[in-house]
């Protein structure tokens, strides 16, 4: 995706990606692509860039070549080379394709970029900044992430925006950031551009820290996924006098006896103790509440934090009848009225995410011959629309530790529903991957043979024809389209091998 250009000046700096850069032949001033800048005078890029260099050349572990990186938030040059041992060249299958070039001298000031996996990429919306025209001051396309995809699954497709700009050649090398977070993703690689379609391919930056070890010490913490989750906390449980402290399969070790002390008090035995940690980690016990000096503010001050921050507390009454014990049995009304507010967010995300699922499914059934075997969805979330409504009517008359096992089991449940949308989404981008690999293949021999002078060649016209015939063929028959990239393939192979 590289493309030629002539030096331009930018009369205007932008601050806001500081990291963005252009890369250019040192000779000529032609644009190669584009890059991330690091700290350490470190610069993330694409290897192809490097390849289409007027001085490179093949064969080295770590070709001996100069590019002229312009930082783009402060318009200065420095000359850059790929440091020793962080040079992975694409592969016959494009695998690989990344480098770190280190530049002759530090930019001031640093600039900073956050570099994060991805964990979900499915819908998420990212822009990019490339230099694919002749006066190459740079634009923006905006894209959604679709999924794994590429050869051995390694990059992560890219789907243009209905009337957006895309990302095309000229865009090798340039970060891909997520609009939630800011943080770069990965680096564009390839484009695909039909009349039926405009895609792209970037490389996340967990797989190009697999291939350049060097790059992991700039990895910041993953993205996780969108996802419903249930919220923390909301784990409040009374138990009378004389019930022992484990129910519902919680056991508690240890009680802590709040009878005659202040609030303050109750909290300083209580800081040290597993109530401090989330969910999941040892519950804690208070026994004595209601003959705490303050019992409401132990409950609202000390308690209910803990129980907010994600601890599992369990309170022992001494009369189920006080005053106390009422209010302890309305705080835990008000803590599940939370989650039961939660799981309708939890069922409108699934709703969401079975739609899509249904599409893809659609799509690779519609789209591939013979049509893969994907599983079929019910209708999940309609399922649990008279049970979230039934739980959300029950608070008020319903003994709280019963609601809290039902609400419970209902999260469970749509976790487990959330989990069948997430494999046949699994299973749909399976089907595309195997079109969307042979997409890929086309496009990279052939930037391989225009590289090598023959985008007129005859030999190559034909057999290239008939493959993009037969992937762009409504619906795709993949036997057909295999064959025939395979033999443009072949033909790209038998030329350069002739040329040399």
């Amino acid at each position: 995706m590289s493309n030629t250009g002539e030096t331009a000046s930018h009369p205007r700096r932008d601050d806001s990606e500081p990291w963005r850069a252009c890369l250019r032949d040192e000779d000529t001033g032609e644009i190669l692509g584009a890059g991330v800048v690091l700290t350490e005078g470190v610069v993330l890029t694409c290897a192809h860039v490097i390849q289409k260099a007027q001085g490179y050349k093949p064969g080295s572990e770590t070709p001996d070549v100069a590019v002229a990186v312009e930082v783009m938030a402060q318009d200065e040059l420095a000359s850059a080379r790929v440091m020793p041992g962080c040079w992975v060249p694409p592969t016959e299958d494009d695998r690989g394709d990344v480098a770190l070039l280190r530049m002759d001298r530090a930019i001031q000031p640093e600039p900073r970029v956050q570099l994060r996996r991805l964990r979900c990429p499915r819908g998420r919306t990212v822009h990019s900044y490339g230099f694919p025209y002749v006066r190459a001051y740079g634009i923006y396309a905006s894209a959604v992430l679709s999924g794994w995809a590429g050869p051995g699954g390694e990059w992560i497709q890219i789907d243009s925006v209905p009337q957006r700009e895309v990302i095309r050649p000229g865009f090798s090398g340039a970060g891909v950031v997520d609009e939630r977070t800011g943080a770069v993703v990965g680096i564009a690689a390839i484009a695909y551009h039909s009349d039926l379609s405009h895609l792209a391919w970037m490389i996340p930056v967990d797989v190009v820290a697999e291939y350049l070890p060097a790059f992991r010490k700039w990895l910041g913490p993953e993205i996780p996924c969108d996802r419903w989750s249930s919220p923390a906390g909301a784990i409040l449980i009374a138990v009378g006098a004389h019930d022992e402290a484990a129910v519902a399969g919680i056991h508690v070790p240890n009680m802590v006896d709040a009878a005659g002390k202040s609030a303050d008090e109750v909290y300083r035995v209580l800081r040290d103790t597993p109530a401090s940690e989330p969910r999941g980690s040892e519950p804690v016990g208070v026994t004595g509440i209601e003959q705490a000096q303050e019992p409401e503010k132990v409950l609202d001050s000390v308690v209910g934090p803990m129980v907010r921050n994600g601890a599992t507390v369990v309170l022992r009454l001494s009369d189920e009848n006080s005053p106390t014990a009422r209010l302890v049995r309305q705080r835990q009304r008000d803590a599940l009225r939370v989650r039961i507010d939660a799981l309708t967010e939890g069922v409108a995300d699934l709703a969401q995410r079975e739609d899509l699922a249904r599409t893809h499914r659609r799509r690779a059934q519609a789209r591939l011959r013979p049509p893969p075997k994907i599983t079929e969805l019910s209708a999940l979330a309609a399922e649990l629309q008279l049970p979230l409504a039934a739980l959300r009517s029950s608070v008020d008359d319903t003994d709280p530790d019963r609601l809290r096992r039902a609400v419970e089991r209902f999260e469970r449940k749509l976790d487990r529903y959330l989990d069948q949308v997430e494999r046949v989404a699994r299973e749909a981008d399976a089907a595309m991957l195997v079109l969307e690999r042979l997409r890929g293949l086309v496009a990279s021999y052939n930037a391989r043979a225009v590289q090598h002078g023959l985008l007129e060649d005859k030999e190559l016209e034909q057999p290239l024809r008939a493959a993009r015939e037969a992937l762009d063929a409504y619906p795709c028959d993949l036997n057909i389209a295999e064959a025939r990239v395979n033999e443009y393939v072949r033909a790209v192979q038998h030329r350069l091998r002739a040329g040399q």
